[in-house]
């Protein structure tokens, strides 16, 4: 097994490892009560091109949280989305399309639900390529 570790670590010029980092985010939480629950017996997602709107019925937060966080295509400078709601059952949630990628667009849609979106800097796990000490150049 330790031949197979030294092999693979002399095969690529990068290494990669999960570290904790604090980053910027924007911390999605529930004000009183939160949304109330979702009526749908399973999810499902429609945008509407007449309206603009994307209507999410019965997704749990983890999954709206996703198809944010996905919309957004999180990249250095873009902040990602952690739900802190605490909310354990499926919602509904009828945004605007572009509230997807517009976090100024998302906080003013999500009020309506009961839902703050705020930025702050949380201790996030994520992959970071480096370079590899073992690399060995073939000549």
């Amino acid at each position: 097994l330790e031949d197979l570790k030294v092999s693979l670590q002399s095969a690529s010029p990068l290494q990669g490892s999960w570290q904790n980092r604090e980053l910027p985010c924007y911390v999605l939480t529930a004000k009183g009560s939160g949304p109330a629950r979702s009526k749908s017996e399973k999810p499902a997602y429609r945008k509407d091109n007449l309206s603009d709107s994307v209507f999410m019925q019965g997704h749990s937060m983890q999954a709206i949280t996703a198809i944010c966080n996905s919309a957004n295509q999180p990249s250095p400078g873009k902040a990602i989305i952690v739900n802190e709601t605490g909310i354990d059952y499926p919602i509904d949630l009828a945004i605007p399309f572009k509230a997807l990628s517009d976090p100024d667009v998302l906080t003013e849609a999500l009020i309506p639900y009961q839902l703050r979106l705020t930025p702050a800097k949380r201790q996030l796990a994520v992959f970071v390529l480096t370079e590899n000490p073992y690399y060995h150049q073939k000549k």
